[in-house]
């Protein structure tokens, strides 16, 4: 009888692509892994002879597969949120033009108003005013726009720029082509939030190193406008927390803290804002003077008017509106009155700075100015009605003469830098005036004696660092002093006899010496920040110790070596 065999089933091919060396060696069925269950077992090592990657296993090819359209996924995603956060800014922009559009066709005229029928003309070009406003402001632009590899500036003879550029171009140093204007891209969004930590540091670096010497903006204000929400925000808020943020980035950056994002994102952020603004004439002004200080400290981009041409703007502007004359002191408008004050006479001073490093003539002479400089006086963001009538009786007894003595305060530098400011002003008209036929009853001997005075009526160091409290360096107003002398020596010198010049370079170099060790005493004391005209007057400072060794021998560089390795570390 046959017995049926049995029906043997059909074993799954198990084989992998390679075989470790154990398990070749041993004749074992391998799994392929790394390492395989049978090394693993024994935890022996498991080798294999080619590198495994040249062989993948299916599970490894639909890893890798699964990972890259994970990663191309993502990467449609952010996309996705870049693309939908500028289309809503788009259609926010057509939606104002389109209200405005309609506003200007619906506001009616007064033959209108009378019952007489309007005429076609005047609808037609009400209803294009949203266009002419744009082709008004790119006409502006055209006019006001100049590229900076092309125009040929006036600089004085004396200024600080000319021996810098008659040095490049003894050098012949070719001139690099300028980068272009910062804020080209408008639109441009920073796609993640920015940690509200990082952007605290930026605030408090601008409060306590920029807003010392120019006071724009009232602190209260910008303390007030962080706190709120983006959607609480007006447009004119929107700006001046933006561009005040943006010139604190650029600080953090200048004092060696590491920061991921750029102050060009914030100063973008805020010229979209203030194109969207409605400005009255104090707002203007405090654009124009906000945009060229962060001009100023931009050492490696270009906008599209200077530093000196806005704070100039500004000037003008705040001559146009009589905030160059004083005014009458009342108990209602004291506190107005005072940051009115502290607004002009941060631009004069900005202003006076630029033009003196550069030769040329400011907007306003001092002649014609007569607002009283500040008061060593801080007010808190809600003053009360005591803080209020100390402030009105000060300003009183300001105003009608009377001399007191003034408490030293954080304002004590603004208001010093403004004195000094006055006196290189005489320095300017005297040596950079070139109609000979109008008297001038100034002196260098007057000038030089006015800042000694200035010198000498500074507050003593313990006191000012103590009311300070780090936000400003005492070596500040050494640099003040001798720069004031510094740019009065060196054109005296350049005009005296030959008898008068050796004494007169040697202290031009005492100045220049102590230009760059005051620098690096506010380097040293995390205040320092860059400017175009501090670059300018530290090397100022460095050609004269050079020419002062050059003139005297080399055996003078042992005594100035300190201060020529700190004007070299400085530029």
């Amino acid at each position: 009888m046959l017995t049926k065999s049995p029906v043997r089933k059909k074993k799954k091919n198990n084989r992998v692509l390679l075989a470790c060396n154990r398990c070749k060696k041993k004749k074992k069925k391998c799994d392929g892994r790394q390492p395989c269950r049978s090394c693993k077992g024994v935890e022996a090592q498991c080798i294999y002879e080619t590198s495994r990657s040249y062989f993948p296993t299916t599970s490894i090819e639909i890893q890798h597969n699964v990972d890259t359209k994970i990663d191309e996924l993502n990467r449609l995603r952010d996309e996705l949120a870049n693309a939908k956060v500028k289309i809503r800014f788009q259609n926010d922009r057509i939606k104002k033009l389109e209200e405005s559009q309609t506003n200007d066709s619906d506001r009616p005229s007064i033959n209108g108003i009378n019952g007489q029928p309007q005429d076609i003309s005047m609808q037609s070009q009400e209803k294009k005013s949203p266009f002419a406003r744009i082709t008004f402001a790119t006409a502006i632009m055209k006019i006001l726009y100049h590229d900076q590899n092309e125009r040929n500036e006036y600089i004085g003879s004396f200024a600080i720029l000319s021996i810098s550029k008659a040095i490049r171009n003894l050098l012949g140093a070719p001139r690099k082509p300028k980068p272009p204007p910062v804020f080209l891209d408008g639109d441009y969004q920073y796609p993640y939030g920015i940690p509200i930590s990082i952007e605290a540091d930026f605030l408090k670096n601008f409060l306590n190193i920029s807003h010392n010497r120019y006071m724009i903006i009232r602190p209260g204000d910008i303390k007030k406008v962080f706190g709120q929400k983006t959607s609480e925000r007006s447009p004119w808020e929107e700006f001046y927390l933006s561009i005040s943020l943006g010139i604190g980035c650029r600080l953090v950056g200048l004092l060696h803290v590491t920061s991921y994002l750029s102050p060009e994102f914030y100063f973008r952020n805020a010229m979209k804002h203030l194109s969207d603004a409605n400005l009255n004439s104090l707002q203007k002004i405090q654009a124009c003077a906000l945009i060229a200080i962060f001009v100023g400290k931009c050492y490696n981009n270009f906008f599209y008017l200077s530093s000196w041409e806005l704070i100039g703007m500004a000037m003008r502007m705040l001559i146009q509106n009589g905030f160059h004359r004083k005014k009458e002191v009342t108990i209602e408008g004291c506190v107005e009155y005072e940051f009115m004050k502290r607004l002009f006479w941060s631009v004069y001073d900005y202003e006076k700075a630029l033009s003196l490093s550069m030769g040329r003539p400011t907007s306003i002479n001092d002649e014609f100015i007569d607002i009283p400089l500040p008061l060593s006086i801080e007010l808190a963001d809600n003053p009360t009605k005591q803080d209020v009538t100390l402030l009105y009786k000060t300003q009183k007894m300001q105003q009608d003469g009377v001399d007191f003595v003034q408490p030293i305060t954080r304002l004590t530098s603004f208001i010093q830098t403004s004195i000094i400011r006055q006196i290189e002003s005489r320095t300017h008209i005297l040596f950079y005036s070139v109609n000979t036929l109008i008297p001038n009853a100034d002196s260098f001997e007057l000038i030089m004696n006015s800042i000694e005075k200035w010198h000498a009526d500074i507050p003593p160091r313990a006191t000012f660092e103590k009311t300070m409290e780090g936000k400003e360096s005492y070596d500040y107003f050494e640099v003040l002093y001798h720069r004031a002398r510094l740019l009065l020596l060196l054109p005296k010198m350049m005009l005296g006899s030959h008898k008068q010049r050796a004494s007169l370079l040697k202290s031009a170099c005492a100045s220049a010496s102590g230009i760059c060790d005051g620098y690096m005493g506010m380097h040293e004391d995390s205040v320092l920040v860059f400017s175009m005209f501090a670059f300018h007057t530290a090397f100022l400072a460095g050609v004269t110790m050079v020419y002062y060794i050059r003139f005297n021998g080399y055996s003078h560089f042992l005594k100035l070596r300190s201060s020529m390795r700190s004007c070299s570390n400085l530029l």
